[in-house]
């Protein structure tokens, strides 16, 4: 009897120790991905980040915008001499 103690004992233990390997193999794994994933949304974040400081950058600069007088590069003065003198 105490034979069939022992090994239930045994048996039990290995399972328990079984089981909890399992657990925190998969709960190990289940980190390195989501640590992965953070990984890439960190760097999605940082491009996009730089993205919209660029074109903040672009939005600042005088004379992107191609049209009418600024496109000449022509202020009021310039403008007021071209009309005028230039006739």
């Amino acid at each position: 009897m105490d034979k069939l103690i022992e090994l239930a004992s045994t048996l039990v233990s290995g399972a328990f120790i079984a089981v909890l390997a399992a657990w925190l193999t998969n709960r190990s794994r289940n980190r390195q991905e989501q640590q992965a994933e953070l990984g890439v949304l960190r760097v999605q974040a940082d491009a996009l980040t730089v993205a919209v400081a660029e074109l903040q950058g672009a939005a600042r600069v005088p004379g992107t915008r191609h049209t009418g007088r600024s496109r000449y590069g022509l202020t009021d003065e310039r403008e007021h001499w071209v009309t005028e003198v230039g006739r």
